[in-house]
């Protein structure tokens, strides 16, 4: 989970592995090792366990605590609402804008530019998590 590119989250679909990404690098969630085995678990910033990842199994999300960030427009605006600072939302707002226009209006492939204020038609939980990642890589990251 740890090899974010550009590219690898423009393509990722919505899902468990993003949400469980979202929470881990901008909501607040941490892994934490399990004591006696190699198991690690994602907390909430309350402590909850949100996740599980396993040697044998991998990623487990069935632990109902962690939001369905990619899917859920619901568990998706706290993530859109989260910037903190004006150098972060104006990253973030870059972002979308840039994903936004590469959606398309007629599912023919062909890309559309889209004017920020016309965006918000375009907003989606999985474009509000694919931006929310995208300001988390540092400049100049591929």
């Amino acid at each position: 989970m740890n090899d974010l590119t550009r590219e690898r989250i423009a393509e990722m679909p919505a899902g468990r592995e993003l949400d469980a990404l979202v929470a881990e690098h901008v909501m607040g969630f941490r892994w934490e090792p399990a004591l006696y085995t190699q198991d690690r678990y994602l907390l909430t910033p309350a402590g909850d366990i949100a996740a599980e990842w396993t040697p044998e199994d991998g990623l487990d999300v069935s632990v109902p605590e962690l939001p369905f960030f990619s899917v859920d427009i619901g568990a998706a605006w706290p993530v859109l609402k989260l910037r903190r600072s004006f150098s972060e939302r104006r990253q973030f707002y870059a972002e979308l804008g840039r994903l936004c226009q590469e959606q398309t209006a007629d599912g023919t492939g062909e890309r559309i530019r889209v004017a920020w204020p016309d965006a918000i038609g375009y907003l989606t939980p999985l474009v509000i998590c694919r931006a929310a990642l995208l300001t988390t890589l540092p400049a100049g990251h591929p």
